[in-house]
């Protein structure tokens, strides 16, 4: 049996699962996605809105003890493919434990807020959880409670939207109540979201990042870590790893459910979330696994504390983002994933050249390339430096670690990306 739906104005009223709106519009539309912000602030204090504040983090980088070299063996056949979006085949699976759950909605009590009240509604609909709203700037999410508080939690899902003038995006919900996460348009703009008492703010927006494809669903992803400082980062995670980041300053201790998100940016929309899956790790902020720890002692030393450990999926044994700046020369976001086997590593490797490749233009330090790379006289391993859709990223194995690594620039600057690779590691002695 369906569970109703009610107006809300201090967070959810459902034990499990539930479905919220925002206020009913005032006054006339604006330029853009209102994301649920319907209605003027009210004359009297109320709970603050978090600090969205980026925090910059410019850590002092020791030169390595070898400078690594690009030695080109043969022209790499590289064949070129379609511009990258936030659009893998489905959501990524996982065999190491820490998969929280994979909904295709075939099971009406797998436990989403389902319901209607006035212009929005959230249902169970052959095979997918349908989300509609009839009025313009109003907006609905459905959640669904986990079983235990994470620190971090990943959520991602596969949607679809049915009508234009929709922006949607999974959502975090922390344990005060408060949901972060990303609403796309059909624009390709990108936006972090907050909802606070029942009124979503915009925390930032990265204008052309995404292609909302015209049928069929695409899938994204939302990484939500909280920290022990009480700040809170988020990363909008495409295919092939980070699309984007947001930190704020003041956020929710841990997150205790997930949720999918939309509003209408003109007069209604629909949209149907095909699957959803999230996974976590759960413990006190800042936790790793053991395999995160060991991961992390082949981080140069300088870079350690701007790292977290993210769901690892697939064939990693562990994964590591570090967020290198908010903004700035260079790269803003490095990823490590560390493999049991070479074999593995260089599969992943070979999917990203799949995934981004081009034809070889320039060195990395100039513009895109696919080539080897050495330290010192040995060979280590292989590295791609090309395009994404915003910005640049440099790929690259180490044959010897078995880790694979990932610097990316949204602002494309081979040159200063190329001289952070210099010393971005991995190193081979545990630090």
């Amino acid at each position: 049996m369906h569970r109703s739906l009610g107006i809300v104005v201090l967070g959810c009223v459902l034990v499990v699962g539930c479905v919220s709106v925002s206020p009913p519009a005032s006054g006339g539309p604006t330029s853009g996605p209102s994301l649920g912000v319907t209605t003027p602030a009210p004359a009297t204090a109320s709970p603050a809105a978090p600090t969205a504040t980026p925090v910059a983090v410019t850590p002092t980088l020791e030169p390595p003890t070898a400078e690594p070299t690009l030695e080109p063996t043969e022209e790499p056949t590289v064949e070129p493919t379609e511009e990258a979006t936030l659009e893998p085949s489905g959501p990524p699976t996982t065999d190491f434990g820490d998969l929280l759950f994979e909904d295709s909605y075939d099971d009406e009590t797998s436990g989403w807020g389902v319901g209607q009240s006035g212009a929005v509604s959230a249902q169970y609909t052959n095979g997918s959880l349908q989300l509609d709203v009839s009025a313009q700037g109003q907006a609905v999410w459905s959640t669904r409670t986990l079983s235990d508080p994470l620190a971090v939690a990943f959520a991602a899902g596969d949607f679809r939207p049915v009508s234009v003038g929709a922006a949607f995006g999974p959502l975090c919900e922390g344990d005060d109540g408060s949901l972060y996460g990303i609403a796309v348009t059909s624009d390709g703009s990108l936006s972090f979201i907050s909802i606070i008492n029942n009124q979503a703010h915009i925390l930032d927006t990265h204008d052309g990042l995404v292609t909302v494809p015209p049928v069929g669903a695409m899938t994204i992803g939302l990484e939500c870590t909280a920290m022990s400082s009480g700040a809170i980062r988020l990363v909008a995670v495409g295919a092939a790893g980070p699309q984007a980041y947001f930190q704020t300053n003041d956020g929710p201790q841990t997150f205790t459910g997930v949720a999918a998100y939309t509003e209408a940016t003109s007069e209604s929309a629909r949209v149907d979330v095909d699957s959803f899956v999230a996974f976590g790790i759960p413990g006190s902020p800042d936790g790793m696994t053991s395999e995160g720890e060991d991961l992390l002692t082949h981080v140069p030393g300088d870079l350690q504390s701007t790292c977290y450990e993210s769901p690892s999926s697939g064939s990693t044994n562990a994964v590591l983002h570090c967020v290198l700046q908010p903004n700035g020369v260079g790269a803003e976001l490095l990823q490590y994933g560390s493999y049991d086997t070479t074999d593995d590593m260089a599969t992943a490797y070979q999917q990203q050249v799949s995934q981004y490749g081009v034809d070889s233009t320039g060195s990395c330090q100039s513009g895109p390339n696919e080539t080897t790379w050495s330290l010192g006289e040995d060979e280590r391993g292989r590295i791609q430096c090309a395009p994404q859709q915003v910005g640049i990223r440099f790929d690259w194995t180490d044959n010897v670690l078995a880790i694979l690594s990932t610097l990316v620039d949204f602002d494309g600057d081979y040159e200063n990306t190329f001289n952070m690779w210099l010393n971005a590691g991995p190193v081979d002695s545990p630090i």
